[in-house]
């Protein structure tokens, strides 16, 4: 399923949570593809809501550089949202 198609009740998606928390580190894109391993330009498709499907591992990758779990990042669950940083 494409990245923008995974929304919570709040409306948000994937490319939002993804480029929130990267902001809320205030973080680059450049920044967040070296703490994670995934390169700029895969979070970059992710972040503005291309037709693009992350792999699961790319998604655990960003997950662990931003701090939070994949499930989190994927779906928004809140048990697993983070607290202000």
């Amino acid at each position: 399923m494409p990245a923008q198609m995974e929304r919570t009740q709040n409306g948000d998606d994937l490319c939002d949570r993804l480029r929130r928390l990267r902001g809320r580190r205030v973080w680059t894109l450049q920044d967040l593809s070296e703490k994670s391993g995934v390169h700029y330009t895969t979070i970059a498709r992710i972040e503005t809501k291309r037709e693009y499907k992350p792999h699961p591992t790319t998604i655990r990758k960003l997950a662990k550089a931003l701090g939070v779990s994949a499930e989190y990042l994927r779906f928004g669950t809140v048990e697993d949202a983070p607290g202000p940083l």
